[in-house]
């Protein structure tokens, strides 16, 4: 009894083996690793840009946008420490950024311009573990809607309409709904009777 006892096991000891060096085999063939699927590529191959958001040259970008860089990799598992720079004739835009993954989001702290042409240069830190090749691409800011035009009325004259017994030496006012003065409007007044212009 005691004989088989220690065959079994034998046995058993050779069968784990097997099983731990076919499990072995099979990662090995899957291309499996302590690294895991998400594991940075080879570092001699260069990070670029695959995407923009505005896409490169685009018109009409609302001033309210957010600005989205996508490169080839993960930058954070690539240890990438990317920079962004987006300005226009009147100076660098503040705002910051947030990265995640794939992505570098640039979230400006005021509206851009309207109509103004904006280059953003893509770049990285010179403390990263990888570099990226310095990239720009440019947009334009869609035009400010126009202002909607409010007419100058009339609000009241002196005398009333339809006012009858008016002294004949009376003058004629007129008030508007805003200073013609300032509007820059010339204003023209006819008065006249059954017999003709007075």
């Amino acid at each position: 009894m005691l004989k088989n006892t220690i065959r079994c096991n034998s046995h058993l000891k050779k069968y784990s083996m097997l099983l731990q060096a076919l499990v072995l085999i099979t990662l090995t063939a899957c291309g499996g690793s302590e690294q895991g699927s998400d594991a940075p590529l080879d570092p001699n191959i260069p990070i670029t840009v695959d995407n923009y958001t505005p896409a490169a040259s685009a018109d009409n970008v609302g001033i309210s946008s957010n600005i989205q860089v996508t490169f080839s990799e993960s930058i954070e598992l690539a240890g990438m420490q990317a920079t962004i720079n987006v300005e226009n004739a009147q100076g660098s835009v503040a705002g910051s950024s947030i990265t995640s993954a794939d992505r570098l989001t640039f979230i400006p702290s005021e509206n851009l311009d309207s109509s103004s042409k904006y280059t953003l240069t893509i770049g990285s830190k010179e403390t990263s573990a990888r570099e990226i090749t310095e990239t720009s691409s440019v947009f334009t800011t869609a035009a400010a809607p126009l202002e909607p035009i409010i007419p100058i009325t009339v609000t009241s004259h002196t005398p009333a309409a339809n006012a009858t017994a008016v002294q004949i030496n009376s003058s004629i006012d007129v008030l508007f709904s805003e200073s013609i003065e300032l509007s820059g409007m010339q204003v023209t007044i006819d008065v006249a009777t059954a017999e003709g212009p007075v």
